[in-house]
């Protein structure tokens, strides 16, 4: 199987430029968001990392505007990483990741 072309989000991290983020998308609706994921990740047994931190994380800052940044870089083991950043897109305030679901 080929290497699928890559998401609008990962080509703009690709060229050093953020992903779009939903205004007034908030840190604690995003932290709502991906609980109901984790929730269906873990239904689905999916290996996932950091949820937990990354749930707390979201959910201690409020609902502060938040960049989404999505990346593809590890390979052994493989997983997707959301990054969540802060609005100057200085820091990242949140990191979670899952294993892809064809492993």
């Amino acid at each position: 199987m080929g290497r699928r072309h890559g998401t609008r989000a990962e080509n703009q991290l690709s060229q050093n430029r953020p992903a779009p983020s939903a205004p007034g998308c908030g840190r604690s609706v995003l932290a709502w968001i991906y609980s109901i994921r984790e929730a269906q990740l873990r239904e689905a047994a999916t290996a996932m990392l950091g949820f937990p931190e990354a749930l707390e994380a979201l959910r201690s800052l409020g609902d502060k505007a938040v960049h989404l940044g999505y990346a593809v870089s590890a390979e052994d083991p493989p997983y997707h990483f959301q990054l969540f950043l802060d609005v100057n897109l200085t820091a990242v305030v949140a990191c979670l990741a899952m294993a892809p679901a064809d492993s």
